[in-house]
């Protein structure tokens, strides 16, 4: 397998409309969530979706075995990260070699009455990770910080810091500061606006950053504006297809909400996920 890729570079996916990953020096790969969702062919069926990932993957990695240093899970939503979840039914799971998974779910009293969409998934995971021999499992507290490659990578925020109006799995998104040639990048996950709140009362002037994932998609609730503008970052990558934010049939449509227009009208560099061919963002 050959490709182009020599650098330390971020990766959005055209398959996967959920998920990032970090291609290192090495060819091994930091995976940011593992969910493929792409709203803009819902004929595909997941399985040939979750092939194509593999096969962007292998591509990027040069490898037919592709090596994860590292897979943070944001928060355990089906859409970010149903991959993992059907690796082993689907025969994939022989493509990949975990090193770390770094997650730190929800309190188990808090899903059942509050997760509303699948109070049982985030345990159901949980399950698979500890079924995963030879991978260590990580549990991150806040100021973490782990480093793969010359890439470091903070941890912000975590479910410990959820905000007390938790209404979702997105409050209890990890807040992830990558650093590497003096460059640094926001994941923000599904974060809420409440969750943007704590972002701000820890950390003020400190989010700012040259790349920002945009939370939520870009839907309402995706991050209070002052996080932005906080964060002030030049390159703004959106886990999201341009044309399916841009559709008035779906919820996040550009135009519909204040906020995720004005995110959008922002005087950034735009990159959107779902696109025709893997994009490249250089570090």
């Amino acid at each position: 397998m050959e490709n182009n890729y020599t650098n330390i570079s971020i990766f959005a996916s055209s398959v996967s409309d959920r998920s990032f990953y970090i291609r290192l020096k090495d060819n091994r790969i930091v995976l940011i969530d593992m969910g493929c969702v792409n709203l803009l062919k819902p004929d595909i069926p997941s399985k040939k979706l979750f092939e194509d990932f593999v096969k962007e993957l292998q591509s990027v990695c040069q490898s037919e075995v592709i090596r994860v240093a590292a897979l943070f899970i944001t928060h355990p939503h089906v859409d970010h990260i149903n991959l993992l979840e059907h690796l082993k039914g689907l025969g994939l799971d022989k493509y990949f070699v975990f090193e770390k998974i770094i997650r730190k779910f929800p309190p188990e009293s808090w899903v059942p009455q509050n997760n509303w969409e699948n109070p049982d998934y985030p345990q159901k995971i949980e399950n698979i990770l500890q079924s995963m021999e030879g991978t260590e499992i990580i549990t991150p507290n806040k100021g973490d910080v782990f480093e793969f490659g010359g890439v470091k990578f903070e941890i912000l925020l975590t479910a410990d810091e959820a905000p007390d109006d938790a209404k979702d799995l997105n409050y209890f998104s990890l807040l992830i500061r990558q650093s590497v040639n003096g460059k640094t990048v926001l994941w923000t996950g599904d974060m809420s606006d409440s969750l943007s709140q704590k972002a701000i009362d820890f950390y003020g002037d400190d989010l700012k950053c040259d790349i920002l994932q945009i939370p939520h998609h870009g839907t309402p609730n995706c991050g209070k504006m002052e996080f932005f503008k906080r964060a002030d970052a030049k390159l703004h990558i959106w886990n999201i297809a341009k044309n399916t934010f841009l559709d008035p049939n779906y919820m996040f449509a550009y135009g519909k909400f204040p906020i995720p227009t004005e995110i959008y009208n922002m005087e950034t560099l735009k990159i959107f996920c779902g696109e025709e061919k893997p994009t490249e963002i250089k570090l």
